[in-house]
Order: structure tokens, then sequence, then C-alpha cells
């Protein structure tokens, strides 16, 4: 219980200093608990980064959201995909990974994004991190193990899957 808490705490660190990748934490959740946990913790730790962000800018309001667009170009491009659909707009900016998640979680609170909405999202476009990243930390140990090399292969699919959207929408000039 301990080791839960804590790693709910360095989750909450790392939703404060932005740079910090959220995969080894994922990855930790697997090598330290038994997987339906890690999943779960995996996604406590997803709401606990998308809410002090979220709540912090949603306290800043329309202004702040401004000055993200102005600070993060990536952002404005993507800001264009919004149309009105919170829940498809945190899956995509979550799947898509264009815009980092903590200041994807800024711009969400920013422009009044319902929470329900974007947490849900936020959970659904990372659902791939949140269960294939701890069978990997679950098999760092055994790394010739299948399910290790299941859990790799997905995780890269799926990245590719992503520079492929990526390249497609900056085709059609939606990012720069």
């Amino acid at each position: 219980m301990l080791t839960a808490a804590f790693i709910m705490g360095l989750f909450a660190l790392k939703s404060v200093t932005v740079f910090f990748y959220s995969g080894l934490l994922y990855m930790a959740d697997g090598l330290l608990f038994p997987l339906p946990i890690a999943i779960l913790l995996n996604i406590l730790g997803t709401v606990v980064m998308v809410l002090i962000p979220y709540c912090t800018a949603h306290s800043f309001g329309s202004e702040y959201a401004e000055s993200l667009l102005k600070k993060h170009p990536k952002l404005k491009a993507v800001e264009a995909l919004r149309r009105g659909n919170d829940l498809a707009f945190a899956v995509l900016l979550r799947s898509v990974n264009i815009v980092n998640f903590d200041i994807g979680s800024m711009y969400m609170g920013a422009v009044g994004l319902r929470l329900p909405l974007v947490l849900l999202g936020s959970a659904l476009g990372k659902a791939a991190d949140i269960v294939l990243y701890p069978i990997i930390g679950e098999n760092l140990g055994n790394p010739r193990s299948s399910a290790f090399w299941v859990a790799l292969s997905l995780d890269l699919l799926l990245s590719v899957i992503t520079v492929w959207i990526a390249v497609q929408m900056k085709k059609r000039n939606t990012i720069s």
C-alpha cells in the first residue's frame, strides 16, 4: 500500500515537471505489482497526471489558453481538431502524442473542456501504454519471454501508426 501511494506521488510529481516520461512509471508499476493492480494504478496515475495541470490551468482560464497556444505551436494546430467533441479531442490528443501530456492537460483545463470527458478521453487515449508498459515492466527480468516481445511489438506498431497519423495530419496542414 505504501509503495502504491509512493507511485501515485511520482505520478503527481510527473504532472508538474512536464518533462518526465510517464512510460517509466507505467513500467515500474508492472515491475512492482501484479498486472491487474499495475493496470489499475496506471489508470489512477493517468487521472492524477490529468487532474493537477488541468485544475491549475482551469483556474487561470482562457487567457492562459492563449499563452499556451503562443508558446506551443503544435498545440495551436491541434486546437483546430477540437470541433466541439471534448471526448474525441482528448482521445486524439493523448493517442497521437503531438503535444506533451501535461501541456495538453493544461490546455484542456484552460479552455474549460468538461473534466469527466477529459479524464475518460485521456484514459482511452493512453490505454495502450496503460496496459502494454506494465507487461514490459513485469517481464524486464525475462526479455526472452513472449509477453515481453508481444507487448514491445504492439507498442512499436502503435508508435508507427501514431507517426503515420501525425504525418497525414501534417500533409493536410493540420499541424505544423
